[in-house]
């Protein structure tokens, strides 16, 4: 019997699901990222995949979070980074010049960088907004984001 577990704030409720001989990767991966997020591993930020390729794809960026994908259409792997008022390179999780579409789902303004320690070229991201395809310069070009009074 395979059990999902669900963490709301400081209660954790286990549900139980019908027997599987198989293991479901998104369950192993989801469990992975709260494992290395309680660890402190993870820092603020966990990385999924998407399948979906469409607009609708964006709405699964949980919200306050700032989610980067790294195919166009909000499509492929996706990143979720909380507000941290500080600088967060994406090497560290992975995603380096990977950046293809992003959602900006939290109320505040976000800056994506060129280069690490949030150095280069930058590119505001104010709350609310979305791009399905970055523009040629951007895409694939974005190695640190921040927000907040911490950023440069």
């Amino acid at each position: 019997m395979r059990n999902r577990v669900l963490s709301v704030g400081a209660i954790v409720i286990a549900l139980s699901s019908v027997p599987s001989c198989a293991t479901d990767p998104a369950d192993e991966a989801a469990a992975a990222d709260e494992a290395a997020a309680a660890s402190g591993e993870l820092g603020a930020a966990s990385v999924a995949s998407t399948d979906s390729g469409t607009t609708l794809g964006a709405w699964d960026c949980n919200p306050d979070r700032l989610c980067l994908w790294d195919g166009g259409g909000y499509g492929g792997g996706r990143l979720e980074l909380v507000p941290y008022n500080a600088c967060q390179n994406l090497g560290g999780y992975g995603f380096n010049n990977a950046t293809s579409s992003y959602f900006n789902r939290w109320s505040g303004l976000w800056t994506l960088y060129t280069d690490a320690n949030c150095t280069g070229a930058r590119l505001s991201v104010p709350d609310g907004q979305m791009a399905a395809q970055m523009s040629s310069y951007w895409n694939n070009n974005i190695s640190a984001v921040c927000h907040g009074g911490g950023c440069p």
